[in-house]
């Protein structure tokens, strides 16, 4: 039993020496650089048990992780940003200047960082009651004795050290993917879960959020602006009637109100138009007099030619 490992000493020697000995013979050096197949083949074969044990312990550990890894499911949902801001709440620079209902890529990246914020989390949370599942708060799973050692010599963070708040945010931001699609205004948001439902209608839920807020912050931009409107319109008025006092004061002090013969301008208005009725009504006389001077014309003149009237009584 000792001399096969003897005559493997042996041959692996005479193998260095004849690698450190001055390539004499190309033939023999060709014929040690090249590999001996049947050599390893043998070699495989005595170790065959080896190498099946380790390919079906491999096999087994990753069926075993594939059965203990929960699958995931991802849905998507998509938010087209619009620009509708109020103009009243712009300078007077912005009114004037021709400004791109493009939105800046900034404004894009600013609307995703609103999505993933804390607040609007909190609403998805409340409405889901994501706090209640286990697979965002693995607590309500219960801690396996093996966390619990981890935990206990500080290689994993202790999740019992967490409020339940902080870890469903935790799951939750863990879960949640938003980014804003190239050249485009467009917000996409992904969300994982165990459930396929709840994946597609937290997706839904943080996008409804979302809208939701905006719609809010454009409602208070329209409250501001009309406060800042009714503010600016009772100076207006006052300064309007400031005005019209002045001009009635300026026309009572240049006589403006003075017409002829020292009469206000409204008596002699009325006056003209006294005057051009009066003669509108004498136009009007004039015409029907002339009107039935010439039918009682016309209308002897007809008797005096009917047959009748030449006939003597």
């Amino acid at each position: 039993m000792s001399a096969r490992p003897t005559a493997r000493r042996v041959r692996v020697w005479s193998n260095m020496m004849q690698a450190e000995m001055p390539a004499a013979r190309p033939g023999i050096a060709q014929a040690v650089d090249e590999l001996d197949i049947g050599a390893l083949g043998r070699a495989l074969w005595r170790k065959k048990r080896w190498i099946i044990g380790l390919a079906l312990a491999a096999a087994s550990l990753a069926f075993a992780a594939a059965k203990l890894v929960t699958p995931l499911y991802k849905s998507e949902a998509r938010v087209l940003l619009e620009t509708r801001e109020n103009i009243f709440l712009r300078s007077e620079a912005e009114k004037l200047s021709d400004r791109s209902a493009l939105v800046d890529p900034e404004a894009v990246t600013s609307q995703v960082q609103l999505v993933l914020s804390r607040d609007l989390a909190g609403e998805v949370i409340k409405k889901l009651k994501l706090g209640e599942r286990p697979e965002f708060d693995p607590v309500l799973r219960g801690l396996s004795r093996v966390k619990l050692y981890l935990a206990h010599l500080g290689l994993m963070k202790d999740p019992m050290a967490e409020t339940p708040e902080e870890r469903v945010l935790k799951s939750y931001f863990d879960r949640l993917v938003a980014y804003p699609v190239d050249r485009s205004r467009v917000i996409a948001i992904e969300f994982q879960s165990e459930n396929p439902d709840l994946a597609a209608q937290a997706a839904n839920a943080v996008a409804q959020s979302y809208l939701v807020l905006q719609q809010s912050a454009k409602q208070e931009q329209s409250r501001a602006a009309s406060r800042w409107l009714a503010g600016e319109i009772e100076p207006l008025r006052k300064k309007v009637a400031e005005a019209e006092s002045k001009v009635e004061q300026y026309r009572a002090s240049t006589n403006l109100f003075v017409g002829t013969n020292n009469t206000t301008l409204s008596n002699q208005q009325l006056g003209d138009v006294n005057a051009q009725l009066s003669s509108a009504r004498a136009q009007k006389a004039d015409a029907e007099a002339k009107a039935r001077i010439i039918r009682e014309s016309l209308r002897n003149g007809a008797r005096s030619n009917s047959p009748i009237s030449s006939i003597p009584n």
